[in-house]
């Protein structure tokens, strides 16, 4: 079984690849930002794989 961290800023797309990703056997983190997601980076815990967004809407500062 895997840890997979999930990082999606849209609740309903997180919530279903959390569900699917659990289905196959693993174990899921979920983020909805990337705050978020480097907090969980941090922690101690093992992560085996990334799903993540390409564009986070609140990810980049200098983004509008």
């Amino acid at each position: 079984m895997a840890v997979i961290l999930i990082v999606e800023d849209d609740l309903f797309i997180r919530e279903i690849a959390d569900m699917m990703i659990q289905d196959c056997g693993h174990q899921t983190l979920s983020a909805s930002d990337v705050d978020q997601a480097l907090s969980l980076l941090r922690d101690p815990q093992h992560i085996d794989a990334l799903f993540t967004d390409i564009y986070l809407k609140n990810g980049c500062p200098w983004r509008v």
